[in-house]
């Protein structure tokens, strides 16, 4: 899940835009911490127990990010809604928990097909190697595009846990949601425990891939490098500069394709499908929350 960056100023952007239509649906109380966490969407579960040196005896929840990436948005948005309306004492945490939530799959779903086609043209001309890799290249490198757009600011400056937030009150709440839907939706039994060490993996993973000095860059870069096998490794890694010639975020408005062979031909930026995925939002909380 290297799209951390990019999930989180999304966020901000359609906060900065919204609060006031966040807070009423939150009733005056709306977590901003919540809000943000929920801008990763399930992709947090992908970071469970990920690092070489994390045992898992209980087995991972990793999969449970493709589990959620799979359903259609009907589903996914009526389990959501389902624990919104039956909660009482914390309606306010999974409400903005929920529309962080909406922020990450309207932008998720939006990006997927230039991710697509960007990682199938980059496989091409590599022969050998896989189109996950530099799928994962690419989000890296829009990361990166992205901070300076919004910001000015570079990754080395941008400590990835601050995606992640940690409201401990917040946690156990979260826990038992997914551990509710999961159980709704795959029959599976999950203790909260589990959940909760995923969200705690998850910031461990974000400060593992946090390069404050670029050192962590360029020592996995010169080994691939040697091995002549492509950013294997350093794709998780936010650079200063995006490396060869591809134009990532499609600033030249090319024309491009997905799917392949029969998709509608587009010549969007990132920066368009970024703008426009923001635009969507106070219609989606809208039309979630029952005033739409």
């Amino acid at each position: 899940m290297p799209a951390v960056i990019s999930y989180f100023l999304h966020g901000q952007r359609v906060l900065e835009q919204n609060r006031p239509l966040l807070e009423h649906f939150c009733q005056g109380d709306f977590r901003e911490d919540v809000f943000q966490m929920g801008c990763q969407g399930a992709d947090i579960f992908a970071c469970h127990r990920i690092l070489p040196w994390q045992k898992a005896p209980q087995g991972t929840l990793r999969a449970w990010a493709d589990d959620f990436r799979a359903l259609d948005p009907e589903q996914l948005f009526s389990v959501w809604k389902g624990q919104v309306q039956k909660e009482s004492s914390h309606r306010a945490w999974l409400t903005a928990y929920v529309s962080g939530f909406l922020c990450h799959d309207c932008f998720a779903r939006t990006m997927e097909p230039f991710l697509r086609y960007g990682a199938k043209m980059l496989a091409q001309q590599h022969p050998g190697q896989k189109e996950s890799m530099w799928r994962c290249q690419i989000e890296s490198s829009l990361d990166s595009i992205l901070l300076r757009y919004e910001k000015g600011d570079l990754p080395t400056s941008f400590p990835l846990k601050q995606a992640m937030p940690n409201p401990p009150e917040a946690l156990p709440v979260l826990a038992q949601a997914y551990r509710e839907i999961a159980e709704a939706l795959w029959g599976k039994t999950v203790s909260p425990a589990l959940i909760l060490q995923a969200f705690s993996d998850c910031r461990k993973a974000f400060g593992a891939w946090t390069d404050r000095t670029t050192l962590k860059t360029w020592v996995l870069q010169n080994r691939e490098r040697k091995k002549q096998q492509g950013p294997v490794c350093s794709c998780y890694f936010r650079g200063l500069s995006e490396a060869g010639e591809y134009d990532y975020a499609n600033v030249s408005n090319q024309e491009w394709q997905w799917p392949e062979e029969d998709g509608p031909v587009r010549t969007e930026s990132f920066f368009d499908l970024y703008e426009s995925c923001i635009q969507k939002m106070p219609e989606q909380f809208s039309l979630f929350f029952g005033e739409g």
